[in-house]
């Protein structure tokens, strides 16, 4: 029994370890954690202040833009000055209100939006104001017109009575002709000054007859030409003789006449400038003037014609058939 005792093998000497030293070993590592907790949240306190401090950096930035691009605008739109500065200093006033530590960028960026539409919308309408005004004076009208029974018309003034106002008030600028055939064309312009006038050049005759002037008699006129304006109703009412050279007194529809080789010849002149009233003379002239010019062979016919009405009663006629006259 003692060999066998003797020949078991033997346990080897292990050394436990005393509890001083377990204790500081778990007090190191309650440490180690204690500090590593402490730097996360250190790492996370530094994170979320510098969200903060970037969302209140975006909002001051932000509020900054705004407040320039209000006073921007008020500098530009100078010429409504009273219509902008009252809503610019609201805009700013709201502005200026947000505070700078920006609660939530949720919150501040619709109220920034909705500024930035404001300021879009005002200048829109600003810039558009006199077509927006017109667009309204215009609905009104249309509107106003819609409901209103329609304005009477003008009244119609008669041309016999306004030629009447004419010729007792004269004083109107237009040309007009001195109807004697006894002036050179270096006693027309002498005329025309004496009657407070000038004498009268082609393009101003033209726009006469465009405007109706109608008289069948030679006048003077700038560049030694003598000329008279003749209506197509003149015209028309002379083709309806029976003598070729009657229905020719008047020349043809427009203005007649052209420049004169000889000054010396002597006709009418046509002035230029305020039309002096009708005189008693002047209406004498004007109503022996009625009728055209007649030529010498017009003239034989008027006579054969007045000779034949006279015999009117001598002349036989015939019955239209046996049945009736």
């Amino acid at each position: 029994m003692s060999n066998a005792a003797s020949a078991a093998p033997k346990s080897p000497n292990i050394k436990l370890p005393n509890s001083t030293a377990v204790i500081n070993a778990s007090t190191n590592i309650k440490n180690v954690a204690m500090n590593t907790a402490n730097n996360i949240k250190n790492t996370m306190n530094t994170a979320a202040n510098s969200i903060k401090n970037g969302a209140a950096t975006v909002a001051n930035n932000i509020k900054n833009s705004a407040v320039s691009a209000v006073n921007s605008m008020g500098n530009s739109f100078k010429s409504v000055q009273n219509v902008t500065e009252p809503i610019a200093d609201s805009i700013n006033e709201s502005v200026a209100a947000v505070p700078s530590t920006a609660p939530s960028l949720y919150v501040m960026l619709p109220l920034i939006i909705g500024i930035g539409v404001l300021i879009i919308l005002l200048t829109l309408v600003i810039y558009y104001r006199t077509a927006i005004g017109n667009a309204f004076d215009t609905m009104k009208t249309n509107i106003s017109n819609y409901f209103s029974p329609p304005p009477p018309p003008p009244p119609v003034v008669d041309e016999q009575e306004l030629n009447t106002v004419n010729q007792m008030v004269g004083g109107r600028k237009t040309v007009f002709n001195v109807n004697s055939n006894k002036y050179t064309y270096s006693d027309a312009e002498p005329l025309c000054k004496a009657l407070g006038a000038e004498l009268a050049t082609y393009d101003q005759v033209k726009k006469a007859w465009d405007q109706g002037a109608d008289w069948c008699n030679y006048g003077w006129i700038k560049g030694q030409a003598a000329v008279y304006p003749t209506q197509k109703s003149t015209y028309d009412a002379l083709q309806q003789s029976s003598v070729a050279d009657e229905r020719m007194a008047c020349g043809n529809v427009g203005i007649n006449g052209g420049h004169m080789d000889n000054p010396d010849l002597r006709y009418g002149v046509n002035c230029y400038g305020d039309k002096p009233s009708q005189t008693d003379h002047d209406l004498e002239i004007t109503n022996e003037r009625m009728q055209p010019p007649l030529t010498p062979n017009a003239l034989k016919q008027k006579m054969i014609e007045l000779e034949f009405k006279a015999n009117s009663n001598l002349i036989g006629l015939l019955p239209f058939n046996s049945k009736g006259w």
